[in-house]
């Protein structure tokens, strides 16, 4: 797949405690960075790991997805 290289993106991490159960983990994301199109937002329910490990990578083909069809020349 044709993929258009991604703009700069904003993004934050997170992983909480689940009062012994694991941990749940969470990335938010916006792009562009300087002028903002889509925010995306991935939670990992009990994952493990942390937000950047486990929650970005999903983050990832959602936006290269959306700024393929958005700057796609008709």
């Amino acid at each position: 797949m044709d993929v258009p290289h991604l703009p700069l993106v904003a993004g934050k991490s997170g992983t909480s405690e689940d009062m012994g159960q694991g941990s749940h983990t969470w990335f938010g994301a916006y792009a562009p960075f300087d002028k903002p199109e889509i925010v995306v937002v991935a939670f990992g329910e009990l994952s493990g790991g942390s937000g950047g490990e486990v929650a970005a990578p999903m983050v990832k083909p959602v936006l290269e997805a959306y700024f393929q069809k958005a700057h796609k020349k008709p």
